[in-house]
C-alpha cells in the first residue's frame, strides 16, 4: 500500500468556539496552533516550513477569514506533513499541495464576501471531517535519500519575502542548510514591521551545500563544485609520514577518488583518511656497557626482552624497530627491558638516549656449594670463575610441566649439585633453550661429573668431561645418552610402600601361625641352592650398544620400513627410540643421513597423534617444508586429508592405514554394473564393460539366440556407452 501525505485544517467556523481542529487525515502526529504571525496580516495568505528529525511539516495561513455569520476576523490554517527522507510522487510540489487544499476547502465550506481583499466566512458553523479526504490521497509519498535538515526547536522565526514565482521555486527544493538556525520559517510575497529574523541571500532556486565528514566527523561545508577541498591525516606527524589529499567535488562527479565516497543525494562527501599516513619505523640499538657484556648477548639473544604495551618486541643484533605511536611508548616510559634468569647477569638499570636503549647490567653472584647458579648455597663468590652452559632441546621436547622447568643435576663421586632450570623457547632456532652456570670450584670436586636431566620417561645423561670444562659450552639432544626409565624405575616409590605393606602383612601372618604352634622344624627338608644365571662380563656389557655394522644395517632396515605404506606410527617410534639410545654410535657412519629420515617421521606422528593439522598441512611443502623426507606414499596421503574427518578421528590413528581409510575423504568412483551379472560384477570404465560384455557367459548374445529369446526376463537398455537394466522376476504358478 502507498504511502499519504497527513493532513490537519484548524480554525472557527462558530464564532463562539474557538480555534479547533476541524479536519483530520490519516492520523497526524503534529499539530496547529493558534498562533499571530505578527507582520504578515497583510498578506491574503503565506506560508511556513518546520524540518522536525521525523517529519516536515509545511502550512498555509489563510487570513481575512470571518466565522459564520459574524463580522469579527477569524484564522484559517490548512497543514500537511511529509515524513523524513520521503517525497511527494508524480512531481509534485508542497506548493501544489497547499494550494489544492485550501481552495478545495474554501470552495466547499466558505464563501468569498471580498474578491479584491480574499475575505471568506464559512458557509456553516459545522465543517464536514471528510472534506478533503479525496483530495488527500491522491499525494502519496515514497522514500529517497535527502539531506540531513533539522530546524532547532528554541530558535527564533526566520522569514523569507519573495515574488511568487520564486516561492513556486523555493518550494520545488526547500532542503536550504541556512534553515537550520531557526524554529520556523515564514515564507511570504510581503511584509510588515516583524520582530522575526530575516534570513537574507538566499539562493532560489536553491544550490547545493556538500557537507564534509573525515572519517565519520563533520569537518567543513562546501557549495561551489570547483573550490577544492583539503583532507589531512589526524595521525601525529612526529611518528608519521602524512600526505594532504586535495580534491573538488567536480573531480568526484567526473572520476571519482579512492577513499572518497559522494553521496549526492544527501549532498554529503565520506572521506577516510586511511593511507594517508605511513607509520614511521625507527630502529633503536640496544648498548650495554662493555663490548665483553654486548658480545655476550649477542651469543645469547634470547636472554634480552624488550616489552611494550603490545607485548614482546622482536629483537635481532641487539637491535629492535618500533613502527608508527609505538614510539611514543619511548616518551611515555612504558617500554621495559628483562632479563632471563638463565643470564650470568642481571638487570640494573636501563634508559634511552635517542635511538640509543642503553642497559646497565651486573655480574651474577655466584653460590659454590650444592647449587647450580643461584640455588640456595652458603657463600656467595662475587667474581669466582664459573662454567656456562646451554642445553638446547628439540621443539618438541615433551616438558612434565606447563613452566618448562627440567631439574638439571651434576653429578659423580663426590658433591651432588642440583638446580630447576627454565627453558626458553627460540623462535628463530626453533629450539627450547635454557642457560645456566655451574661454578668451577664445584666441579673440580666432583668427581667423573656426569650432567643430567629426566621426564617421566626418560633419562638423559652428557659425561663428556671435556664439554663440561669449557668456559662457553653448548649442548643438544644429541650430546645426551637417552634411557627409557622402566616400569619399576618410574613407579619405584609406589612399589616400595607396597611391598613394605605386603612384608608387614606376611610377617604379622606369619608370626600368628607361630603362637599358635603351627610351624615345626623339618631336618629333612634340603636347602636349595642357589645357581647364578649371570655369565662372566655381563656387568660390563652395555644394554643398548651398536657395533658399526650393526648400525648400518639398522638405518637400512628403518628406511625401508619407514617408507611402507602402512607403516604403523608405534614401528615409526621404536625405530626412533633406538636411533636416540645409539645417536653417538649412528651419526659419525650415517652419511646418507637416514637419521634425518627417523626424525621428520617422529615429528610427523607427533604432529598426527596431537591432532596438529595445520601443522602437518605444512609438510607438503616437500623439501622447503618441516620434514623434507616423507615418502611420496605418505605425502599423496596426507595431502588428502579433510580437516574435518581428521579431527574427529585422529586419536584413532595408529599407523598410515588408518590416516588413509578414516581422516581422507572418499572418492566417488562410477561404476558400470554388468546387467546380467549383477551389482557385484562393476567395472570403472565403460570400455572395460563392453570387454566384459562380448565374453560373459551370462549376457544371452553369447549363448542360443532362440532360448534367449524365449527365456529372457531382462529388459536392457543401452545409451551410448552406459548399460541399464531392468531385472523382472517371472511368476510362478504351482499347479495342485
Amino acid at each position: 500500500m502507498a504511502k499519504i501525505i497527513s493532513v490537519i485544517v484548524s480554525g472557527n467556523p462558530d464564532s463562539n468556539s474557538g480555534f479547533n481542529k476541524l479536519v483530520f487525515y490519516n492520523n497526524p502526529n503534529f499539530d496547529i496552533e493558534d498562533k499571530n504571525y505578527v507582520g504578515f496580516e497583510g498578506c491574503p495568505h503565506f506560508y511556513t516550513i518546520k524540518m522536525t528529525p521525523t517529519h516536515v511539516i509545511f502550512k498555509l495561513v489563510k487570513n481575512n477569514v470571518r466565522s459564520h455569520g459574524a463580522v469579527r476576523p477569524g484564522s484559517l490554517a490548512i497543514a500537511f506533513s511529509i515524513p523524513k527522507n520521503h517525497k511527494l510522487d508524480n512531481g509534485y510540489t508542497p506548493y501544489d499541495v497547499l494550494e489544492d487544499l485550501k481552495n478545495t476547502f474554501l470552495a466547499k465550506c466558505m464563501i468569498c464576501k471580498d474578491p479584491v481583499r480574499e475575505t471568506y466566512e464559512f458557509n456553516s458553523p459545522f465543517v464536514d471531517q471528510t472534506v478533503l479526504d479525496q483530495v488527500a490521497a491522491k499525494y502519496t509519498i515514497s522514500p529517497v535519500d535527502l539531506p540531513e535538515r533539522v530546524m532547532l526547536t528554541s530558535g527564533p522565526v526566520g522569514y523569507v519575502v519573495k515574488s511568487e514565482a520564486e516561492i513556486i521555486s523555493l518550494f520545488r527544493d526547500f532542503y536550504y542548510p541556512e534553515f537550520c538556525s531557526y524554529s520556523e520559517v515564514v515564507v511570504a510575497d510581503t511584509v510588515n514591521q516583524t520582530s522575526y529574523v530575516a534570513i537574507p541571500n538566499l539562493s532560489v532556486p536553491r544550490i547545493k551545500v556538500y557537507g564534509v565528514y573525515v572519517d565519520g566527523v563533520f569537518q567543513t561545508s562546501v557549495s561551489s563544485e570547483e573550490k577544492q577541498i583539503t583532507v589531512l591525516s589526524p595521525k601525529s606527524p612526529e611518528y608519521y609520514d602524512c600526505k594532504p589529499l586535495n580534491f573538488t567535488i567536480r573531480q568526484l562527479k567526473d572520476n571519482g577518488i579512492i577513499g572518497v565516497e559522494l553521496l549526492d543525494s544527501q549532498e554529503r562527501i565520506n572521506v577516510s583518511t586511511e593511507g594517508l599516513a605511513t607509520p614511521r619505523k625507527i630502529q633503536y640499538q640496544i648498548k650495554f656497557a662493555s663490548n665483553e657484556i654486548n658480545k655476550y648477548f649477542q651469543d645469547h639473544s634470547n636472554l634480552v626482552e624488550v616489552v611494550g604495551m603490545k607485548g614482546l618486541v622482536p629483537i635481532k643484533n641487539l637491535t629492535f624497530t618500533l613502527t608508527g605511536e609505538n614510539n611514543a611508548e619511548v616518551k611515555s616510559g612504558t617500554i621495559s627491558v628483562r632479563i632471563q634468569t638463565g643470564s650470568k647477569y642481571t638487570l640494573n638499570t636501563f634508559r634511552f638516549e635517542g635511538n640509543m636503549l642503553k642497559v646497565m647490567v651486573e655480574e651474577k653472584k655466584v653460590y659454590h656449594t650444592s647449587t647450580i647458579a643461584g640455588g640456595g648455597g652458603r657463600t656467595p663468590e662475587a667474581n669466582s670463575p664459573v662454567y656456562e652452559v646451554k642445553i638446547q632441546l628439540n621443539e618438541r621436547f615433551r616438558f612434565d610441566n606447563d613452566r618448562n622447568t627440567l631439574r638439571i643435576r651434576l653429578k659423580g663421586i663426590g658433591e651432588i649439585l642440583s638446580a630447576n632450570q627454565t627453558f626458553v623457547y627460540n623462535n628463530k632456532e626453533k629450539l627450547y633453550e635454557g642457560t645456566f652456570l655451574i661454578p668451577k670450584a664445584s666441579v673440580s670436586r666432583v668427581g667423573n661429573p656426569c650432567l643430567c636431566f629426566s621426564t617421566k620417561t626418560h633419562e638423559y645423561s652428557c659425561s663428556n668431561v671435556n664439554m663440561l670444562r669449557s668456559d662457553h659450552c653448548v649442548l643438544s639432544e644429541q650430546h645426551f645418552k637417552i634411557e627409557k626409565i622402566g616400569f619399576f624405575a618410574r613407579y619405584q616409590k609406589l612399589l616400595t610402600l607396597l611391598c613394605i605393606l605386603l612384608i608387614t602383612l606376611l610377617l604379622g601372618g606369619l608370626l600368628g601361625y607361630t603362637i599358635a604352634g603351627g610351624f615345626r622344624e623339618n631336618a629333612d627338608v634340603e636347602q636349595e641352592k642357589e645357581v647364578s644365571t649371570t655369565s662372566p662380563g655381563d656387568e660390563d656389557a652395555p644394554e643398548n650398544s651398536m657395533t658399526n655394522d650393526e648400525a648400518k644395517a639398522f638405518l637400512e632396515e628403518a628406511k625401508q620400513e619407514l617408507e611402507k605404506e602402512d607403516v604403523a606410527f608405534d614401528k615409526i617410534e621404536e625405530y626412533y627410540r633406538r636411533y636416540k639410545e645409539n645417536q653417538n654410535i649412528i651419526d659419525p657412519i650415517d652419511s646418507e643421513k637416514y637419521y634425518e629420515l627417523i626424525e621428520d617421521y617422529h615429528e610427523l606422528v607427533g604432529y598426527i597423534q596431537n591432532g596438529q593439522f595445520d601443522e602437518i598441512d605444512k609438510i607438503c611443502g616437500g623439501p622447503s617444508g618441516p620434514c623434507p623426507n616423507i615418502s611420496a606414499n605418505h605425502i599423496r596421503v596426507i595431502e588428502k586429508l579433510e580437516k574435518t574427518r581428521f579431527i574427529a578421528h585422529y586419536s584413532e590413528v595408529k599407523s598410515f592405514k588408518d590416516l588413509e581409510e578414516n581422516c581422507v575423504k572418499k572418492e566417488e568412483v562410477e561404476k558400470h554394473v554388468c546387467p546380467y551379472c549383477g551389482p557385484d560384477m562393476y567395472f570403472d570404465t565403460p570400455v572395460k564393460l563392453e570387454n566384459h560384455l562380448k565374453i560373459c557367459k551370462k549376457n544371452p548374445a553369447n549363448s542360443n539366440k532362440g532360448n534367449n529369446k524365449k527365456n529372457n526376463s531382462n529388459i536392457f537398455f543401452a545409451f551410448g556407452k552406459s548399460y541399464f537394466c531392468i531385472f523382472v522376476r517371472p511368476k510362478i504358478f504351482n499347479s495342485h
